[in-house]
Formats: structure tokens, C-alpha cells, sequence
């Protein structure tokens, strides 16, 4: 099947609106995709100042050059939350068999006055993206990285429901995903869904399910447990709130991942090591939503590469 390269999300000028204002996405103007736009990172010259200890490092680092620790800034701050670092390393040992299937959730609430609040929200040439890229981004990361495996194509449904105005990027998003090691994948994005909801996995293996809401395990059923290794274990998060969601205020959503991460970029600097999460696996991210998109406009399955 052909591959399609990147064109651009809609606008209200090319796009097409039906009679109870559901707005549907067709291509305008080719869109430059994120991974070729020139970015202006601001310089200080004053000290940085370390952040907390970071948690243990999450897996699946690496680079080829160790002195030169690209950073996944800001992108793969979730994979420190210990939860989610014991569910990877409970699924890269083996012990939920083979993945059959994960499901990621990003459903929340954004009033309009979100999209108001600054010139660039909701508007595609500066935000760069809706809620897929923008809110739905960490749970993708997420997903990808724990199920292990690139993912081989793509099916994206994007729309902006008739709850905000003014906004040229979609407000709600349904992808579903195989991955090669044949997986099915589907993730769910909104800022259009009252009152929301945290943000949550569902992975599913051969040996059971598992869920993650927020910070916490939620599920843990495994087949025939045995043994301490089939255990939950303690994945606690003493210095976070748990009860503490993006799902309809987003000055609520904890920063502790985000000090973690930068910490660890900052050790990875000072004693020229690779960052736990680097350059070439924040490009996955990229590389999957510039996919997401495309599909989303050519209304064709897409193949990120």
C-alpha cells in the first residue's frame, strides 16, 4: 500500500462542517512536520538547580555516543513514575506473556476559556497539533514504550466536536494501532469530555491485565500467580497526589515526573552517561503523531517510519 506523505490539519476555511457543527479534517496546505521545525531553546546564564533524586531509571535507553546525552525533553516523563516502570519491567521479563492488546486514555475537560487564554492554543500553526499531539502526547509515549515494539500502521479518526469555538485543531481523537509484534493498540484523546477522567492504560496479555490510572495500579489480575515475582510490589508514590488529574484542570497534573526527568538529563550531563530517556526515542513520538495525522487527513492507514 502507498504511503502518503504529511499534509496539514484543518482549519475552519478547509474543512467540512456538518449541519450539527462537527467539524471533519481534510488536507489544506502541506504542514511541515514537527520533526523539521526549527526550534529557538532560550539561554541563561544562571546555574541550574538540580531537582529531586530521579527514580530508577526506566528501560529501554540508548545512544550511540555516551558523551553526547540527547535528552527526550520534553517528551517520556511518565515512564518515571514507578508504576509504570514496574508494569515494563513486569512485561519485558515475560511475565504477562505475549502482549495482546493496550488501550490508552487521555479523555478530559477543557472550558473554552482554556483555548482563550493564550494566542497560540487551539490554533494549528502555533500550537502545532490538538489534543493528540498536545494533551494525548505522554500516554502515547507510554503506550509505545511499554508494549516494546515499533508500531507498523495506523488508522486515525480526529474531529473537533461542536463544544469549543474558535479553535482549528481537533478536540478529539480515536487511533487504532498494530504493533509488529501484533498487538493491537488504541488509544482515545479528548478535551471535549465532560467532566473527564485521569488518564489511564489498559494492557492486556496472556496472563492477565493490568491497568494504570494515574500514578496508581488500579488492576493486577494474573493467571496462576507464582511467586513474589507476579506481585505488584510497592509502586507508591509518597511525594505525589495521587488524587491529583489533568482531567478537567490542568494546573492539577503533578510536575514531579517532569523534575525527575531533568534531573536525570543533568546527571546524565555531569557524569557523561545516556539519558534514560533519549533524543532517538522522543523521535518515535514525533515521528508516531506526524503519522497520526496524516491518516487522520487522507483518511488512509498510515505507516509510521
Amino acid at each position: 500500500m502507498a504511503r502518503f506523505g504529511p499534509t496539514s490539519i484543518a482549519s475552519p476555511k478547509h474543512s467540512v462542517r456538518s449541519a450539527s457543527g462537527w467539524t471533519t479534517p481534510t488536507p489544506a496546505a502541506p504542514r511541515v512536520p514537527f520533526l523539521q521545525r526549527r526550534i529557538t531553546i532560550p539561554t541563561s546564564d544562571q546555574t541550574p538547580v538540580p531537582g529531586p533524586a530521579p527514580h530508577p531509571h526506566p528501560q529501554g535507553t540508548s545512544t550511540d555516543n555516551p558523551r553526547l546525552p540527547l535528552s527526550g525533553l520534553p517528551s517520556g516523563q511518565h515512564r518515571f513514575k514507578r508504576a509504570a516502570q514496574r508494569i515494563k519491567a513486569f512485561i519485558d521479563a515475560g511475565r504477562l506473556g505475549r502482549l495482546l492488546h493496550i488501550a490508552g486514555y487521555a479523555k478530559w475537560q477543557r472550558p473554552q476559556s482554556y483555548y482563550e487564554a493564550n494566542d497560540w492554543r487551539g490554533r494549528r500553526s502555533l500550537e502545532g497539533g490538538g489534543v493528540i499531539f498536545s494533551q494525548a502526547g505522554h500516554t502515547l509515549d507510554l503506550m509505545q514504550w511499554i508494549a516494546g515494539d515499533r508500531i507498523e500502521w495506523l488508522f486515525a479518526n480526529a474531529v473537533t466536536a461542536p463544544v469549543h469555538q474558535g479553535i482549528d485543531i481537533e478536540n478529539l481523537g480515536v487511533v487504532t494501532m498494530r504493533f509488529a509484534n501484533g498487538a493491537t493498540g488504541a488509544p482515545e484523546a479528548s478535551t471535549a469530555l465532560y467532566r473527564g477522567g485521569p488518564d489511564r492504560l489498559e494492557i492486556h496479555g496472556e496472563r492477565g491485565t493490568i491497568e494504570l490510572t494515574a500514578v496508581s495500579i488500579t488492576r493486577w489480575d494474573i493467571r496462576d500467580p507464582d511467586g513474589v515475582e507476579d506481585l505488584i510490589g510497592d509502586v507508591a508514590e509518597p511525594s505525589v497526589d495521587t488524587g491529583a488529574t489533568g482531567a478537567s484542570n490542568p494546573m492539577a497534573c503533578s510536575h514531579s515526573w517532569h523534575r525527575a526527568q531533568i534531573a536525570d538529563f543533568i546527571d546524565a550531563i555531569r557524569y557523561r552517561r545516556p539519558p534514560a530517556v533519549d533524543g532517538g526515542q522522543a523521535r518515535i513520538l514525533n515521528v508516531l503523531c506526524d503519522a497520526i495525522y496524516e491518516s487522520a487527513q487522507t483518511l488512509r492507514i498510515a505507516y509510521p517510519q
